[in-house]
């Protein structure tokens, strides 16, 4: 309930800016829909996969203490607030400053309604995998997941990026520039998913439960080295890729590789990983490319779709 809870801190946000007036214009409708409908369709697929399984043991050890919680709580406002930027503006500056559709508008419709139909196929796309019992112990290779690892934080990216070219028409309102603040949006989301929360909870030492046994090591390897982390690609391409340019262009970043060195191969053919009793490593809760919810050892935060 509290992945929904924070989805939905969106969509009342949204409702409320834009109710906040009584003339409403073609821009702020649009922007807010897209918004809408995102945080909708990400929040029930949570409350879904949380109903479904009966609990969210993300966060069962930090309900215990009041302070964490607390502290979780507070960083989700600010977190919301941070990220609705562009679209609070941008449905508060529009009755002040309301010029002619123009190229932003429709580049920022289709980045952010693109981005919402993405992260829809992606979830849907794994929805179905992981129903089929034939795929248990597999890595989610198909439709979207095949040119991209991450394909929803590829989405959650482009969203709040279309978002934010929605409301660049408004920045030059009289007397002010405070609009080109809003920037914060999409780069906070950036950073969010590919060094915080997102990425660092999914891969480095997160894969570790890849490499259980030497064929499924080999094919998450074939796997890792044929697809981008967020932005989509031909694998083949990518494949062929120098390292320079995968981490330059793609993100492919050092972090995200799992370090073999805490491994032992048994004469049975299986891997075992040196740590950890259990075989995990430690980090923020998530859901792993196979579908199966990892528990917390630290503080969890919610920020985008979750893995």
């Amino acid at each position: 309930m509290t992945d929904f809870a924070g989805g939905m801190n969106f969509v009342l946000l949204a409702l409320l800016t834009l109710l906040a007036d009584s003339a409403f214009t073609t821009r702020q409708l649009v922007a807010t829909a897209i918004v809408v409908a995102s945080r909708l369709e990400l929040s029930l697929l949570l409350l879904y996969r949380v109903l479904k399984r009966g609990h969210d043991a993300r966060f069962d050890e930090m309900r215990e203490k009041f302070w964490s919680f607390l502290g979780f709580w507070v960083f989700q406002i600010l977190w919301v607030y941070v990220v609705s930027a562009p679209l609070i503006y941008l449905n508060c500056e529009s009755s002040l400053n309301d010029p002619p559709l123009a190229a932003w508008d429709y580049a920022g419709w289709a980045l952010a309604g693109g981005g919402t139909l993405i992260q829809t196929l992606a979830d849907l796309q794994k929805m179905r995998f992981r129903a089929d019992p034939a795929n248990r112990g597999r890595v989610c290779d198909v439709g979207l997941w095949r040119a991209s690892r991450h394909p929803n934080y590829f989405a959650e990216m482009l969203i709040w990026w279309g978002v934010f070219l929605c409301a660049v028409p408004i920045f030059d309102t009289p007397g002010t520039r405070a609009g080109l603040a809003t920037v914060v949006s999409p780069l906070f989301t950036m950073l969010i998913l590919l060094f915080l929360s997102g990425m660092p909870t999914a891969e480095g030492q997160e894969l570790a439960r890849f490499f259980k046994t030497a064929d499924s090591a080999a094919a998450f390897r074939r796997y890792f080295a044929r697809t981008p982390p967020i932005i989509p690609f031909v694998p083949g391409c990518y494949e062929a890729m120098p390292v320079a340019a995968k981490r330059a262009l793609c993100c492919e970043f050092p972090m995200y590789e799992y370090q073999e060195g805490g491994l032992e191969l048994r004469e049975s053919g299986s891997l075992s990983l040196g740590g950890g009793a259990d075989g995990r490593g430690s980090g923020s809760g998530s859901v792993d490319l196979l579908g199966a919810e990892k528990p917390s050892a630290s503080v969890p935060v919610t920020v985008g779709p979750s893995e």
